[in-house]
Order: C-alpha cells, then sequence, then structure tokens
C-alpha cells in the first residue's frame, strides 16, 4: 500500500520554497517594479495632459467671458452713440449704428479666431505629447510600438475627450 506521507521529502520541500521566493523577489525587483514604475510614469504624464487640457478649457472660458464682456461692452456704447444719433438725426444714426455693429462682428470673429487657434495650437501640443508617452511606453513594454497604431489611438482618445 502507498503511503503519500511518508514519501515526502523534507528536503525537496524546503528547497522548492527557497526556490519559489527566491524567484519572486527577483521577479519583483527586475520585472514588476519597473514595469509599476513605467506605469506610474505613464499615469502621471496623462494626469498632467489632463489638466493641461483643463487649463486650457479654463483659459477658452475665460476668452468666451472676456469676449462677452467687450461685445456687452461695445453693444453699450453702441446705445449710446444711437441715443445721441436720435437727437441729432435719423440718417446719422443709422450710419453710427451700422458701424458700431460692424464693430462687434469684427471683434467677436476676432475672438472666435484667435480662441479656436489657441485651441487647435493646444490640442496639437497636448497629442504630441500623448504619442511620444504612449511611444514610450509601447517601446518599454513591447520593445517596439508602430507609430501609425499609436497616432490613431492617441487621436481617437483626443477625439473622445474633445
Amino acid at each position: 500500500m502507498l503511503d503519500p506521507i511518508g514519501q515526502l521529502n523534507l528536503y525537496v520541500i524546503l528547497a522548492t520554497m527557497v526556490i519559489t521566493t527566491l524567484l519572486y523577489f527577483a521577479l519583483r525587483r527586475w520585472l514588476f517594479t519597473p514595469y509599476i514604475a513605467v506605469l506610474d510614469e505613464r499615469q502621471t504624464r496623462l494626469d498632467a495632459g489632463r489638466e493641461r487640457l483643463a487649463q486650457a478649457e479654463e483659459i477658452r472660458q475665460q476668452a468666451v467671458w472676456d469676449v462677452a464682456s467687450i461685445e456687452a461692452g461695445a453693444r453699450a456704447k453702441a446705445e449710446a452713440v444711437e441715443h445721441e444719433a436720435l437727437e441729432a438725426s435719423e440718417a446719422y444714426r443709422k450710419r453710427t449704428m451700422d458701424e458700431a455693429i460692424r464693430d462687434v462682428d469684427g471683434l467677436l470673429a476676432q475672438g472666435r479666431a484667435e480662441i479656436a487657434e489657441a485651441r487647435g495650437h493646444e490640442t496639437e501640443r497636448v497629442r504630441s505629447e500623448a504619442i511620444t508617452c504612449v511611444t514610450v511606453a509601447c517601446n518599454r513594454l513591447l520593445g517596439q510600438g508602430d507609430p501609425l497604431i499609436v497616432e490613431s489611438a492617441v487621436d481617437r482618445a483626443i477625439d473622445r475627450l474633445g
């Protein structure tokens, strides 16, 4: 009859435990720790990119408020001019209002163009940094990443966020 307990060899069990423990510490030091460091660095860069994107959104919102303030100021000025023009003559009033509206439209168009340009530059900068970050992560994790796939993935992520 087989005696499984009698077949246990204490030296084999101890050797297995020591080898397993050594393998655990070796993997932890040379594989798990660097891998987690890369993931932490990537997360830090992503958080920084998101923070810059939030700052850009705040700047854009402030610019929208500034445009509204400029527009409100221009409209108030146009109304004051309109009041004077009504007293002087109907023709003068019409000419002054048309000029004020053109000025407001020009300022509004200029403000919108500046906002669009700033947002485009910021989006392109964030895209470039994200591509660099993802490429570094792919290179460290996979050896080498396909630049077209990285750019496509980053573009999709930016499209989802924006």
